[in-house]
């Protein structure tokens, strides 16, 4: 986002208020909408015996050879997310041991996809995504979040300099920070809430953010890295892709 800020209006909506000082960013260039966690998703029907995953180190065993999927990093800001985190939590060994056993999806929406229809034992994708199943009723379905710790990510909404809308565009961004359409978003998409002042686990069974051990990551650092980083991923060996 901060590539546009010569594009962008900068906007200190009062609901800002409720949002944790780490999700403001300077002048309030953009707005802090709804935050991503990284997570685990395990089909258990396909674990063939072996017992669940708990952590990302568990998942580097040659045993989970094409069985684990995820979103090409090169064109899924969520599988960025993941592969970035994942170089920075692991040492270099069992990174590069992880990668070697991931098929890479093109598509983002087929890594949920492909785990619930039982292609793959594991997926890596976002809580909104993973959580829908389970929330759908599929019970052979298990969210894990690593006990040595996931990625977030904030999802940001933004004015555009100069826009015909003018203050109702303002209004959006007020009403899209709103207390009542966060809670809305977390109960039929399940986004979870920017805010400070919402109970997730009121309104669906997903943990409270303080419970889930997260490992700061710097996304300023990975902006500017990005090519450089994956044209060293590109080079890693991997166990496939899919389309």
């Amino acid at each position: 986002m901060g590539a546009f800020k010569d594009v962008l209006e900068p906007y200190t909506s009062p609901e800002l208020a409720a949002m944790p000082a780490d999700l403001r960013v300077p002048e309030d260039y953009f707005q802090p909408a709804n935050v991503h966690v990284v997570t685990v998703m395990v089909n258990t029907e396909q674990l063939n015996g072996a017992a669940a995953p708990a952590d990302w180190k568990d998942l580097a065993d040659p045993s989970w050879k094409g069985r684990i999927v995820l979103p090409d990093p090169a064109n899924s800001s969520t599988g960025y997310t993941i592969v970035w985190g994942l170089s920075k939590l692991l040492d270099e060994t069992t990174y590069k041991a992880l990668v070697a056993n991931l098929v890479v999806s093109s598509s983002s929406s087929a890594v949920p996809k492909g785990v619930a229809m039982g292609e793959y034992a594991v997926g890596f994708t976002f809580e909104t995504n993973s959580y829908s199943y389970v929330d759908g009723g599929q019970t052979e379905i298990s969210i894990v979040y690593p006990s040595s710790g996931t990625f977030t990510t904030p999802e940001f909404a933004a004015l555009v300099k100069g826009a015909p809308a003018g203050d109702n565009a303002k209004k959006t961004i007020d009403t899209l920070l709103s207390k009542e359409a966060q809670i809305e978003l977390l109960k039929v998409a399940f986004r979870r809430p920017s805010r400070t002042d919402i109970q997730v686990s009121d309104f669906v069974k997903l943990p409270e953010l303080a419970s889930i051990k997260v490992f700061k990551i710097d996304e300023e650092e990975a902006a500017r890295s990005r090519d450089a980083f994956l044209a060293e991923w590109a080079a890693l060996p991997k166990a496939g892709s899919s389309k």
